[in-house]
């Protein structure tokens, strides 16, 4: 898709050709050193591009609520698969 969004991200693997993604996986898998390479490249950005804790989906929803109206501004525990 030449999707360049990401292209110049450290830690990211960028190819266009669908049979270098088996190559990657398995250096990934296998090479201690690359996959080491690219867990400290994502570290080391990772707080550019997100906060991954588990909470994206109880935030959202917070969000959500907040902008419909549709609950307090209070706790949203609980509420993934309730209506609003």
């Amino acid at each position: 898709y030449k999707y360049a969004d990401y292209l110049k991200v450290p830690g990211v693997l960028t190819f266009e050709e669908k049979e270098k993604f088996p190559h990657y996986i398995h250096r990934l898998a296998y090479d201690k050193t690359f996959y080491e390479t690219y867990v400290e490249k994502q570290q080391q950005c990772m707080r550019d591009w997100g906060n991954l804790d588990g909470c994206a989906g109880e935030r959202l929803l917070h969000l959500f609520a907040s902008m419909t109206g549709k609950v307090s501004s209070g706790n949203t525990s609980g509420m993934i698969g309730r209506q609003l």
